[in-house]
Parts: structure tokens; sequence; C-alpha cells
């Protein structure tokens, strides 16, 4: 199992994703594997997530580059945030057919103990604030009920490669 992160330091982004967030509420009524409030997955054209699919690509792209030597060509169809609160959790599922899936913490409370568990693997990530986690979009994870104060915030996409030259 290969989780590539890095550390995004964009607090004004940050800020704005979180307003997006708190504004657009719960679109999704827990209907899907993530069990807390829930935006659609169109933030495609939202500024903030925007910028965010920006950071993810230039990841991605430099995965693709460092692991593979090969330049690729991404299409980022969805984007969405969510807010956590205690107690919330997200059902263990993947993102077949998605090439990679990307998860980014918005804001993470201190003394928040829950991480993103990979199922399969049995490997829980401790996550924090400004972390950028990108792996296979076919791995299964989750994230577990877990008791702490304040609201975690998180958004996430998947990657698909529509073309590539090496």
């Amino acid at each position: 199992l290969t989780i590539y992160e890095t550390k995004i330091d964009d607090e004004q982004m940050n800020k704005d994703l979180i307003k997006v967030i708190d504004e657009r509420g719960d679109e999704q009524q827990f209907k899907t594997n993530v069990k807390a409030q829930m935006t659609n997955y169109d933030m495609t054209k939202s500024e903030p997530f925007i910028k965010l699919t920006n950071y993810m690509k230039e990841l991605v792209e430099n995965i693709c580059i460092g692991e593979e030597k090969t330049k690729v060509k991404l299409i980022f169809p969805d984007i969405w945030g969510a807010k956590y609160e205690s107690g919330q959790f997200a059902i263990s599922h993947e993102h077949f057919p998605a090439s990679f899936s990307l998860v980014y913490y918005i804001h993470v409370p201190h003394q928040c103990p829950a991480g993103l568990i990979f199922t399969d693997a049995n490997i829980m990530k401790k996550v924090y604030s400004g972390l950028l986690l990108c792996f296979n979009g076919s791995v299964k994870h989750h994230v577990p009920q877990t008791e702490f104060r304040g609201s975690r915030y998180v958004a996430a996409s998947n990657a698909y490669i529509q073309s590539y030259d090496r």
C-alpha cells in the first residue's frame, strides 16, 4: 500500500473551504458512505475547491512523473467537502474506477484521535490540519467513529488519467 502525502499551508483557502462547507450544509442527508454533513459532489465550480483541485493536480502529476516517468493529463470530475462532528464516521469504501483518491484535511481539532484507516491493510494514518493524502482509487478506506471536541473538516476528490505521454 502506497500513500502519498504533502502539507498545504494556505490558511485563506482553508477558511474559504470551511465557509463554503458550512454554507452548503448537509446536502447528502447521510445517504453516502460519509455519515456526517457532506456537500454535493459538484463543488468543482467553487473558488476554494478549484484552488484545492490545483494543489491535488500538482501532487498527482508529480507522483506520475517521479514514480512512472510519465506525464499525465488528469481530470477531476468531482470534489466535495464534509464536516464531521464527534461520533460521526465513514463506512469502508473505495473510489474505483478512479486512478487516484485524494483527501485533504482542512481542519482537524487538537485531541482528535481519528485518522484514516485503510481497511484491508488495517493501517491507520494519523491526520492533521493541512495534510493532503493521495492513494490508489481502488483502496478501501474508512473513518472510525470517535469522540472529540470541535469539527473536523475535509475535502475529497478523485483523479482520472485521461491520457499520458512517456
